[in-house]
């Protein structure tokens, strides 16, 4: 189950790990999670990935003895498969449950995008971090992942031989899509939607260091907290959820009360130019100050 193998330009052998369990797929109010693992014993790993909308975008979190006893922070290079070129990224660490350590990726794509749909529209979707790529990643991208490389700081190295994830992917993308019709919006409409909802002032200034909750400040703790605002077709808030949270339920409160009372967009647009019920999501991190 277990080999090691010599990749080119590197020094240290990888560990290379076969899959111990099928994947499974769970279906929650707000995001939905694919899950494998890999390897025996000691070096049994935890793959997560999991999407919070329908825009081939995950959260890629992986877990356990892969990666020995002990991940320090760091520059990690993320690569899936042969056919897509290497990704620095900048993870944070934790546990996903009995699985310790693990490598918390926030925003994944099986290849990295970089340019806009439209150019008249790139200042604003900047301004915003709101970003909409007009080469996006394809169900071809994913068929092409048979693999999942981490090299973290030059030296860890781990490769969870997934096989062709085609199928996988396929299951997660239309558990993310089924999430809409959850929440109450048109799918289709959605899909073809000509704008997405754009915040009249920068989300930075939606929460302030005043909004950190007291209970949390005593007791020196920092968290991270995805959340969910619904907009109406006024541009209006009509109601906030979670989506994950690291911490505490204060931490959680805290981002819904200022969401609501601060937040205003310009409304989506749908294929005709109307305005239509949307979405936004977005992360804050609670951080202490050095």
């Amino acid at each position: 189950m277990i080999a090691a193998e010599e990749s080119e330009g590197a020094d240290t052998p990888a560990v290379v790990l076969q899959p111990s369990s099928p994947w499974s797929l769970n279906y929650a109010d707000d995001s939905c999670r694919l899950a494998r693992l890999f390897g025996e014993g000691k070096q049994k790993t935890l793959l997560q990935l999991e999407q919070f909308e329908p825009n081939r975008q995950f959260m890629l979190a992986i877990a356990g003895g892969g990666f020995g006893n002990r991940l320090e922070p760091g520059e990690t290079r993320v690569q899936f498969g042969p056919a897509h070129p290497p990704q620095v990224v900048y993870p944070h660490g934790g546990a996903l449950g009995e699985y310790s350590p693990a490598m918390i990726v926030s925003s994944a794509r099986v290849r990295e995008v970089e340019s806009y749909e439209q150019e008249g529209r790139k200042r604003d979707l900047e301004r915003y971090e709101l970003f909409e790529p007009d080469n996006p990643v394809t169900e071809a991208d994913e068929q092409y992942v048979e693999w999942i490389g981490i090299e973290h700081r030059g030296s860890s190295r781990l490769r969870l031989e997934t096989g062709t994830m085609g199928d996988a992917f396929a299951a997660l993308n239309a558990c993310s899509e089924e999430l809409l019709t959850h929440w109450g919006l048109d799918l289709e409409r959605y899909k073809a939607r000509s704008m997405p909802p754009i915040p009249k002032r920068s989300p930075g200034t939606w929460l302030s260091y005043s909004d950190y909750p007291s209970s949390m400040l005593r007791k020196e703790l920092q968290g991270l907290v995805y959340f969910r605002v619904m907009i109406d077709a006024e541009g209006k808030p009509s109601s906030c959820h979670i989506q994950q949270s690291s911490r505490p339920e204060d931490f959680e409160k805290a981002v819904c009360r200022a969401i609501m009372r601060r937040a205003r967009f310009e409304p989506a647009l749908d294929a005709d130019g109307e305005p239509m019920a949307s979405y936004y999501r977005n992360t804050v991190r609670f951080t202490l100050p050095d």
